[in-house]
């Protein structure tokens, strides 16, 4: 992952667990030293998937030190007062 710079999540039809969240945002989110661009798209931001994708922005910034750009796209109206 060293060599990526641009990066596209698509969560639509995945079934990525909490588990599978962990691994990513401990181990190779932080190999992504020159990543510029990272983009999560998502169905929903609410419930369990939320708190993993909070997560995963939440690491961003002290993982991927050379990141200009995070974009958070979701279908659905899932935002709360919480998750805002």
């Amino acid at each position: 992952m060293n060599h990526v710079k641009i990066l596209d999540l698509w969560l639509d039809f995945t079934s990525i667990r909490e588990k599978g969240f962990d691994y990513f945002n401990k181990s190779l989110l932080p190999l992504g030293k020159n990543m510029t661009n990272l983009s999560i798209h998502c169905p929903k931001y609410e419930g369990p998937e939320g708190n993993f994708i909070k997560g995963v922005i939440e690491s961003a910034p002290s993982n991927l030190p050379k990141l200009k750009q995070l974009g958070l796209y979701y279908e659905k109206r899932g935002l709360t007062e919480a998750t805002k």
